[in-house]
């Protein structure tokens, strides 16, 4: 195959595997996509109880998710996140209780406070569009 068309054919797949399709995601991952012209300023999700890590992936993210980790048995629980793919272009905050400051998204994880009942995480995204960004999540409990 010419050079040319290796380029050309890396270029048409990059699409294809940024949005998921070759990652097999599981009940865990959690992928939000646009939904058109009369999308919320805010939309919710869910992480179903028995999951204990998984994948946050946005693809052309705008706006505004809040991420809800369920802990129906009041569980001691805290979330922990870190970068996945250009996930330090989100400003994530837990709002449990009220919002609170930024968490940090890079190498090493940051955590919530423990709690005994939902987590929820308010992922906002940038002013300028991006094609993809994603964190890694981690439920621990005590």
């Amino acid at each position: 195959m010419l050079p040319t068309m290796r380029m050309f054919s890396l270029f048409l797949m990059l699409p294809t595997l940024s949005t998921g399709l070759f990652l097999q995601p599981t009940k865990c991952d959690v992928d939000v996509g646009p939904q058109g012209s009369r999308e919320p300023a805010v939309r919710d999700f869910d992480v179903p109880q028995e999951c204990s890590n998984g994948t946050f992936r946005w693809a052309y993210p705008q706006k505004t998710v809040h991420l809800r980790f369920l802990n129906q048995y009041k569980r001691q629980i805290s979330v922990c996140i870190r970068n996945d793919m250009l996930g330090e272009i989100f400003t994530i905050r837990d709002i449990t209780h009220s919002i609170g400051m930024p968490m940090i998204i890079g190498d090493k994880e940051s955590c919530t406070m423990k709690y005994r009942e939902d987590i929820t995480l308010r992922i906002d995204a940038p002013e300028i569009l991006y094609y993809v960004g994603s964190i890694l999540y981690q439920v621990y409990e005590e």
